[in-house]
């Protein structure tokens, strides 16, 4: 899979060519989706690298320093096309659909737990009833 980077890049060229090409915000939505989803990626990557001190920390920066100019772009495009209120309004869809992805890996989670549970609770009780059984059939056989 190719890195973040290269796909924040592409989707940025593709992003300015179709606002460059009049094209409307409904069809450049796949490429600011990418784009976006590339930068909350290279984000990510830097953040953790913070945390574990790396060995390509300076990789990382650029990388990052890369995903905070291409969002400038970004949001200098958007303001210029459609103003303050659809920039805050890119912003808090962005927001939601990070919320709805979090919660959607929480409950993914959640349910293998529940999956996992209920087995045990099924292997506890047979063993359980396995044994009771094997008790009650030594019992009759030496009484």
């Amino acid at each position: 899979m190719p890195d973040p980077v290269t796909i924040m890049m592409a989707s940025f060229a593709a992003v300015r060519a179709g606002v460059a090409g009049a094209k409307s915000l409904h069809e450049l939505g796949k490429d600011m989706g990418s784009l976006f989803s590339a930068i909350d990626d290279i984000k990510a990557e830097a953040k953790g690298a913070k945390k574990t001190g790396g060995s390509n920390a300076m990789q990382k920066f650029i990388a990052l320093k890369q995903a905070e100019d291409t969002e400038a772009s970004i949001k200098a495009i958007v303001l210029s096309s459609r103003g303050e209120a659809a920039w805050k309004q890119l912003k808090q869809m962005r927001a939601a659909e990070k919320q709805d992805a979090i919660q959607g890996r929480y409950a993914e989670v959640k349910r293998k737990n529940q999956i996992i549970n209920a087995i045990g609770w099924a292997v506890s009780i047979c063993i359980t009833g396995g044994g009771g059984y094997l008790m009650y059939l030594f019992a009759m056989h030496y009484r």
